[in-house]
């Protein structure tokens, strides 16, 4: 008797080896460096599609409302109208009607949105059977840089101020709770008090979108 999908989906999605942790364990990275025994789960980086919605979620701005229109979020006009006439009606990173999720944003052939284009979104000219998956300099200094980022960071630091008051540790707690589903341990606690009693609340949120683990499936 041959397997149905259903069941072969579930013998996966139970299995050892596919509910395992991708952190390291020094004892194994000793014997088994490139994890040809499947002692932990690959690290998977969000598709940039889903790189933006986490943000969004986690800033508590995501507009959920399904159907409707294509959005325009914000393109510098300087990379696009260079060589032809060519336009992009786009919004301000701070219009609430472009927090919708990534699944609404427009595709033009001839206009690539930075942000997915960085995340190896696929060109939309040709077909592909999957995506290629980089690690380069341009995505880390996009999340350092891109307006949509920051004002997503100013948006999560709001949010933190409604949920947990004034009292930066609270802060501290909730926005790890909510970033990374986990608490912070002592260390990184301290780190981060004096971190947003330095820079700000917004700063902090702000690194957050920064870390592997909130760009990584772990």
């Amino acid at each position: 008797q041959g397997w149905s999908l259903k069941a072969m989906h579930r013998l996966m999605l139970t299995s050892e080896a596919y509910q395992r942790s991708s952190r390291d364990i020094p004892a194994n990275v000793t014997i088994d460096p490139d994890n040809r025994l499947v002692w932990r789960m690959p690290r998977q980086r969000l598709e940039a599609e889903a790189l933006r919605d986490v943000i969004l979620a986690t800033a508590g701005s995501l507009d959920p409302t399904l159907g409707g229109p294509n959005m325009f979020p914000y393109i510098d006009p300087d990379l696009f109208e260079v060589s032809s006439q060519r336009n992009w009606p786009g919004k301000p990173d701070s219009d609430p009607s472009t927090w919708r999720r990534s699944l609404y944003v427009f595709s033009k052939r001839s206009i690539r949105y930075p942000f997915f284009e960085a995340f190896d979104q696929p060109n939309l000219i040709n077909s592909m059977d999957r995506r290629h998956r980089s690690t380069v300099a341009p995505q880390a200094l996009l999340l350092m840089n891109n307006g949509f980022v920051l004002v997503q960071s100013e948006q999560f630091a709001k949010r933190l101020q409604t949920e947990a008051g004034a009292d930066i540790p609270n802060q501290v707690e909730r926005a790890f709770r909510i970033a990374l589903a986990r608490p912070p341990d002592v260390v990184e606690r301290q780190q981060a008090v004096a971190f947003v009693q330095q820079d700000g609340l917004a700063a902090f949120c702000h690194a957050l979108f920064n870390l592997n683990e909130f760009v990584y499936r772990q």
